[in-house]
């Protein structure tokens, strides 16, 4: 478990600035085809991406 742990925070540091940029990609989309689930999942990701910037100490 403690495993586990480690390497969802280790992918997250490793992968944020991806995810962010992943989210806001999905939300310009789902915007312009007026779908809100997938507003809502580029909301997550840029939620995500974010986690894992401030885990690499950025601002």
């Amino acid at each position: 478990m403690i495993a586990g742990l480690f390497l969802s925070w280790f992918l997250l540091f490793l992968f944020g600035p991806f995810l962010f940029l992943f989210g806001v990609v999905l939300i310009a989309i789902g915007l312009f085809n007026a779908n809100p689930p997938l507003i809502g999942a580029g909301f997550v990701y840029v939620a995500l991406g974010m986690a894992g910037v401030w885990l690499r100490g950025g601002n």
